[in-house]
């Protein structure tokens, strides 16, 4: 499965549903994408807590959701609600990757009580760094049919301690952030990685590669049993992946 990063590189403004849209368009099966909470609450789909709208610049955390909406006109162009976000998943029928930007319990809670309203607990995963995703985590024992997966910082420390129980894992690095393809690489050599993905399987994981983009990055990930990869290079990825879907058993 090819899982668009934000919806990059589409001819869109990232985290829109136009980029979403265009994604699928270009041969993605499902979208990722980024949740923040405003100053009352509210979720809204944008990677920074800074935003510039109608000439302001702005802190999503610090401002109300109807000055934000006020702000970016009409219609979900840019910075879409969470209710515009599942419209779409629901009329496209596509999986969606939910990243959490920070620890809130109401963020985590806001999305799954969406999730539950609209029965997309076979569609919808929250996922995030294993400190964002700790409060969904804890919900499971609450909502056994939720999908969490966390973005394993340091994979080879799961021989030591096994994640928590979830529903699957994020196996890969960040392009962007310094270091962390340079400490995956030194860490975790091709023929390690295919038992990483099989020790990760065996312990009821689904496994997830992301965010990979170079054409020999995603042969590695393809040629070690990798089927679910997230990319900002939809076309490359489309050349390496065959499209399969995310299983919808527990």
């Amino acid at each position: 499965m090819i899982i668009t990063h934000r919806g990059v590189n589409t001819g869109a403004p990232e985290n829109t549903l136009a980029a979403f849209d265009s994604a699928l368009r270009l041969g993605a099966n499902a979208i990722e994408c980024d949740a923040r909470l405003t100053l009352d609450h509210q979720v809204v789909v944008h990677h920074d807590n800074g935003i510039r709208l109608a000439g302001k610049r702005l802190a999503i955390s610090r401002t109300p959701l109807q000055e934000l909406l006020r702000l970016r006109g009409e219609g979900p162009e840019i910075l879409p609600t969470l209710e515009e976000l599942f419209c779409f998943i629901r009329e496209q029928n596509v999986p969606a990757f939910i990243e959490v930007k920070n620890s809130s319990s109401i963020l985590a809670e806001a999305i799954i009580q969406r999730i539950a309203l609209d029965d997309l607990w076979t569609q919808v995963h929250i996922i995030g760094f294993s400190v964002f995703v700790r409060r969904a985590l804890g919900l499971q024992k609450n909502y056994p049919q939720l999908r969490v997966i966390p973005l394993m910082n340091l994979p080879m420390f799961s021989y030591v301690r096994l994640p928590a129980r979830s529903y699957g894992v994020f196996v890969g690095w960040i392009d962007g952030m310094v270091g962390t393809e340079r400490l995956f690489r030194l860490t975790i050599a091709p023929s390690r990685l295919v038992s990483l993905r099989e020790y990760y399987e065996e312990h009821g994981f689904q496994v997830f590669a992301g965010v990979i983009n170079r054409p020999a990055d995603l042969k590695l990930f393809r040629d070690a049993g990798f089927s679910h990869v997230v990319t900002d290079d939809i076309p490359t990825a489309t050349q390496h992946f065959q499209t399969q879907k995310v299983a919808t058993g527990s």
